[in-house]
């Protein structure tokens, strides 16, 4: 596979330290890798607001963001799940 986008080629390098953060909120590899992966298409979406130097930091941000969205939105799923019941 060759990535010739600089920056998802940068992006890339902080995939294991970014999914393992997202794992210590979610507790759920499968949402981590997903908010990673989220992280990702928001920054190519919005690649023009980072500024230079701060790309970990701000894949850091959104990746938070992302799991806490999915939580949020498991939680909302398991509430209906147990009105249902």
């Amino acid at each position: 596979m060759c990535i010739k986008d600089p920056l998802l080629k940068k992006a890339l390098l902080y995939q294991d330290d970014l999914t393992a953060y997202a794992y210590a909120i979610t507790r759920d590899w499968y949402m981590a890798q997903d908010a990673f992966q989220e992280a990702l298409i928001a920054m190519n979406n919005k690649s023009h607001q980072i500024k230079k130097g701060e790309l970990f930091q701000w894949l850091k941000r959104v990746t938070r963001n992302k799991s806490v969205d999915m939580i949020r939105k498991q939680e909302s799923v398991n509430r209906i799940s147990l009105q249902l019941i």
